[in-house]
């Protein structure tokens, strides 16, 4: 049993949070909700991080952030690595909590190869079941049911999958 010997939060996007952003997530008390937010002395952010986890001899990503997925709006995670002197290499293993964008988007490079090219992919088995399930996919918008696609394959050397599924209950 490996003993965690130091946990890191990675800022992988920083967002400035808006009325919009307000009105959506309080749609039931959207009016008290402004007035509040209108208040505040300095802006609201919202950080979306990673987690690194090192047990001595392995380092675990939880999550891979937008990494390109977005390229007007990159996700920072590879410049909070070289920050830190972790290389990708380094990285043995990803843990996916779910494949929203935000979660799987770093998993490739801009040219589509894998950002981590030795880790395994921890993904839960639900969740990868419905997401690249025929029917989800085809409900896609074509892009980001192809990005979908490669960022499996691209864990994959030959046949063999570099990505397990979990059940989570």
């Amino acid at each position: 049993m490996s003993v965690i010997s130091h946990v890191c939060r990675l800022p992988d996007v920083i967002e400035t949070l808006t009325e919009v952003d307000i009105e959506n997530m309080f749609t039931d008390d959207a009016e008290r909700m402004l007035a509040a937010f209108r208040a505040l002395p300095v802006p609201l952010t919202f950080c979306r991080n990673i987690l690194l986890v090192e047990t001595g001899d392995k380092r675990v990503l939880i999550d891979s952030g937008m990494g390109q997925s977005d390229p007007a709006d990159p996700g920072h995670l590879l410049d909070r690595l070289r920050e830190e002197n972790i290389t990708l290499e380094s990285i043995d293993t990803v843990i996916i909590t779910h494949y929203h964008q935000d979660h799987i988007g770093g998993l490739l490079d801009q040219v589509g190869n894998p950002t981590f090219p030795k880790a395994r992919l921890v993904v839960p088995a639900q969740e990868h079941a419905y997401w690249m399930s025929e029917d989800i996919l085809a409900g896609l918008d074509a892009p980001d049911a192809v990005r979908l696609r490669q960022t499996f394959a691209a864990y994959t050397d030959s046949t063999t999958p570099k990505w397990r599924p979990v059940w989570l209950t």
